[in-house]
């Protein structure tokens, strides 16, 4: 995966700021793992639906446990993110 391609998912990822990490002062690699884990899941040929659920779930269950889950909004920011974010794969 080119360096540029991975610069561009997680400039997606720190704007979306899903868990709010970014946004209480946390490194702008903290979503690294998160980045890793959509290109794998990608190069496993996963379906977009698949791997909206999947961090869908692990996003509801951290959010859940901040008090910060708003189900909606969160199922509506992983659908367009990880769109974005499938899109950008598919131009490798």
């Amino acid at each position: 995966m080119g360096e540029e391609l991975v610069n561009k998912i997680k400039i997606i990822f720190n704007e979306w700021d899903c868990l709010n990490l970014i946004a209480h002062g946390a490194p702008d690699d903290e979503y690294e793992i998160y980045i890793n884990e959509i290109i794998d899941l990608y190069q496993e040929r996963k379906l977009i639906t698949e791997v909206i659920h999947h961090f869908y779930e692990h996003f509801k269950y951290n959010l859940d446990h901040a008090g910060n889950y708003k189900p909606d909004m969160l199922m509506k920011e992983c659908i367009e993110n990880i769109t974005k974010i499938y899109g950008l794969l598919e131009t490798i």
